[in-house]
């Protein structure tokens, strides 16, 4: 049975009518089908054996093969009886391409192509690749238009006219590019979702068809667009939706380095209101980069008439350069934006709301007190993944040392050194919580920074509610490498300033990396750092390697015969001046340990600051030793002249119990800075060393003389406050066995009865009394000391002796 008898027969089993060879039953698609199904075969069977029939016009006709007539049928027969692989499967292709080049279409194709090549404008079909010869193989019917880009392209390698390899070599580099083209479109799809965009314009590029106006410099931008919740993307992306996006981007015709806001592309109340656009300003000093503006400076804004993105504060009260007014943590939902800046520093009312949400929806502003949130969080601006950093990519909110360290480079901490510095932060004062009145507009500057509920001040910290509203400039995150070269910069400006707070984290985070760092030596760095050994600005890593390996052994130090090395003891304090130099040599080397009251949870130096224990060069060296008795001289110190850095002139040299000199000599001239280390003795009246009086030389940890180790300071001793925060001896003495010199022996310090060095430098009342300074001050410019007296006095500790601040007492310190 033939395969027209099959037919029939398989027509008559489905029921429709047949009559002979009658099928004006059958549906037309079958009868079509099986026309050109039947043609296909007779074209197969005779290309197989020639003694077969030869196809008719008819049958090339119903194959549907197109251009064959009775005057090219014999030469097209012939041909056909070359194709021995000819088969149903691609009988249309093969034969196709013999009447095309029977015919002579493929010389004119190729010219065609060759031609539009060099117009960059193609119209090729798929039907004409595939009509010539010899056959291309490969050819995709979904990628026409990507040939003609090809063919169209400046860069393709084409010739005119084309050659048949050049288009198989098109049509292979087609078809591998196009799965990369639809990689990077899901690429964009899955950046969408996830909210963080890495795509390249490299990545762009392999799209095809090719998209047009593709700028390298808007790389990032494309990337901000795809991070957007409110653009649309399918999934994968599509062609026309990427083009789309670089015809918004480039619309804004951005200026070159701009760095767009986190919400440039994403809505708030049904609106783009984030459209603020930034540039990036460098601290040479510092090597650190911040945006140029806070969050929300109307001069960042595209929309507002004043738009000009390299326009930055012109005075501490710009309104155009203030910004948005945050609370602590969120995100830029819209809670912060000011709708208007009045002339006398005031805003118009926000929107606002009394409910408290970990997760706002509605953008107003939440006006309770203490924290927007019912459960609050301390890292929602910690680093540049915190799951509220409200600032662009790879920017971050500052942490506290940061912005102390930009500070330090500017000419004064306050509003006029800001405005001189490279970041020239306003000064618009804090929103109260209720989201109306503000405070202090158009003073130093006030921002927030990754301390929670904690107003940044170039001068001091001022806490705040985490529901007021401050503004926000943000800063950098470095790669790797360039945060190993700012530690470095940072440690040689430090060890210039004489004034460290590196931290081991950061020691860590120097590449290559460092060995033998001990965590628990962080302030010894900082002191060695601080210290009269030599650094260059900025360090080197061997520089900092040769510290770590020096702290460590104190190996470079050791001078004492019988020792070549010095292993430091658990917990070890170093001098402050342990590293520095005084009369040309290294004469504060010092080394105490921590005690701590149980009761008052407060930890002190275990010994007064310059005892003999304490002294790595003595040969009564044991710093776990304190004092044997009220009288032990070795445990009595340094003499400091109130307010004086440890400059030498405090240094000691005891006798026995009740004797002792200042290692140097005294002078009768005063002096504000000391240059030398004499004990200064005022020659006519008065009782202080200093010519102006300064109640802030050892207030507190970073004072500027304070002569504690890194870490503590000198204790409060404030005879108008109880014992507590503003009177720490008071509060310590409070808990002790007895209220006189008995009860400060067997305390935990083993305080000593050192008693005094007057004003002309000379020790009085030694194994009588003891005096321990204080960081207080009264208004008299005399300073309190504490106490340490007989009970036969009748006296407390806490009630006597303000000195002033040319008498020398001891030092014991307290951590901060």
């Amino acid at each position: 049975m033939n395969i027209r008898q099959k037919t029939l027969a398989a027509l008559l089993v489905l029921g429709i009518g047949v009559s002979g060879c009658n099928t004006t039953n059958t549906p037309s698609t079958i009868k079509v089908e099986k026309s050109k199904e039947e043609a296909s075969q007779v074209i197969v069977a005779y290309a197989v054996d020639n003694t077969k029939p030869a196809p008719t016009v008819k049958d090339y006709t119903d194959a549907g093969i197109t251009g064959v007539n009775a005057d090219n049928l014999a030469k097209i027969n012939t041909k056909l009886n070359t194709l021995k692989s000819l088969a149903i499967s691609n009988v249309v292709t093969k034969v196709q391409a013999v009447v095309h080049s029977i015919n002579g279409d493929t010389i004119e194709i190729l010219k065609k192509i060759g031609n539009e090549h060099q117009d960059h404008n193609s119209t090729i079909t798929v039907a004409q690749l595939q009509a010539i010869t010899p056959a291309l193989e490969n050819i995709k019917d979904d990628y026409e238009n990507i040939y003609r880009m090809y063919i169209a392209s400046a860069d393709s390698n084409i010739s005119s006219p084309a050659t048949v390899d050049e288009l198989q070599s098109m049509i292979d580099e087609v078809n591998r590019l196009v799965p990369v083209s639809d990689a990077t479109l899901a690429d964009i799809a899955t950046q969408h979702s996830s909210h963080k965009s890495t795509l390249t314009v490299a990545q762009l590029k392999t799209i095809l068809p090719a998209l047009d106006n593709i700028e390298e410099a808007n790389e990032k931008w494309y990337q901000s667009y795809i991070e957007a919740t409110d653009t649309t993307f399918s999934s994968p992306a599509t062609r026309a939706e990427v083009q789309h996006m670089i015809g918004e981007v480039n619309s804004f015709n951005l200026p070159e380095h701009a760095i767009l806001d986190k919400n440039f592309y994403k809505k708030t109340h049904n609106k783009f209101e984030h459209r603020f656009v930034y540039l990036p300003v460098e601290n040479n000093t510092t090597g650190r980069t911040w945006l140029n503006n806070n969050l929300g400076a109307w001069y960042a804004n595209v929309g507002r008439n004043i738009y000009n993105p390299s326009q930055q504060a012109k005075n501490a009260n710009d309104n155009y350069a203030k910004g948005s007014l945050f609370q602590w943590g969120r995100k830029a939902d819209g809670h912060e934006l000011v709708t208007r800046w009045w002339s006398n520093g005031t805003i118009d009312q926000l929107a606002t709301t009394t409910t408290k949400s970990d997760n706002p929806t509605d953008g107003k502003f939440i006006a309770v007190n203490s924290d927007w949130r019912v459960h609050p969080n301390d890292d929602l601006w910690k680093g540049i993944d915190a799951p509220n950093n409200p600032c662009p990519a790879h920017y971050r909110v500052p942490t506290k040392k940061e912005l102390d360290i930009e500070a330090q480079t500017w000419n004064s901490l306050t509003a006029d050194g800001s405005m001189s510095s490279r970041l020239k932060i306003p000064g618009p004062g804090w929103l109260n919580s209720n989201g109306y009145g503000m405070f202090y507009p158009g003073g130093a500057p006030r921002i927030w920074d990754t301390t929670p509920g904690v107003a940044w001040r170039p001068h001091e910290t001022h806490s705040l509610e985490r529901t007021n509203g401050l503004p926000l400039r943000c800063i950098k995150e470095q790669t790797p490498a360039e945060r190993s070269d700012s530690i470095l910069l940072e440690i040689g400006n430090e060890h210039s300033n004489h004034k460290s707070t590196v931290t081991v984290a950061q020691l860590k985070a120097i590449t290559p990396a460092l060995e033998n760092i001990n965590d628990e030596y962080e302030n010894i760095y900082r002191t060695y750092i601080e210290g009269d050994i030599y650094f260059s600005s900025p360090a080197t890593r061997d520089e900092v390697q040769r510290m770590l390996n020096e702290v460590n052994t104190l190996e470079l130090l050791a001078t004492r015969a019988e020792e070549n090395i010095l292993e430091l003891p658990a917990h070890a304090i170093l001098d402050r001046s342990f590293f520095k130099k005084t009369n040309g040599v290294f004469e504060h080397r010092f080394i105490y340990l921590p005690v701590t009251n149980s009761t008052t949870g407060r930890t002190w130096l275990n010994n007064n600051l310059g005892a003999e224990y304490a002294n790595m060069d003595s040969s009564k060296y044991n710093p776990a030793q304190q004092a044997k008795s009220r009288t032990d001289y070795y445990a009595y110190g340094s003499e400091f002249q109130w307010g004086r850095k440890a400059d030498g002139h405090e240094l000691m040299i005891w006798t026995d119990g009740t004797h002792g000199r200042g290692k140097y000599g005294t002078t009768r001239t005063k002096n504000d800075n000391p240059t030398d280390s004499l004990f200064i003795g005022p020659n006519q009246g008065g009782y202080n060393w200093n010519i102006h009086s300064d109640h802030n030389l050892w207030k507190g940890v970073d004072a500027p003389n304070n002569p504690c180790p890194i870490g503590y300071r000198l204790p409060t001793h404030d005879h108008t406050e109880p014992a507590g925060a503003n009177n720490e001896w008071l509060e310590e003495g409070s808990t002790w066995k007895s209220e006189d010199y008995e009860g400060a022996y067997d305390s935990k310090l083993k305080l000593t009865l050192s008693g005094w060095r007057n004003s002309k430098g000379y020790i009085e009342y030694a194994e009588t009394f003891g005096a321990y300074w204080s960081a207080s001050m009264d208004s008299n410019g005399k300073a309190y000391s504490f106490a340490n007296i007989p009970s036969n006095y009748h006296e407390k500790y806490w009630n006597k002796y303000s000195f002033g601040t040319a008498y020398g007492t001891a030092i014991r310190c307290i951590k901060d």
